[in-house]
């Protein structure tokens, strides 16, 4: 019953999505520094 109260249902959601948006970042942060070195090593060619 609790449960599936709808403000505790948007909470999950909201965290979910906060949790979502977490890993996106990381990813991008990653792609970037990799980006990054790979230009890096393309200039000190």
């Amino acid at each position: 019953m609790l449960r599936t109260h709808p403000s505790i249902k948007r909470a999950e959601s909201l965290l979910m999505t906060i949790d979502q948006d977490k890993t996106l970042m990381m990813d991008l942060m990653f792609n970037r520094g990799r980006i990054h070195k790979e230009l890096l090593v393309d200039l000190s060619c």
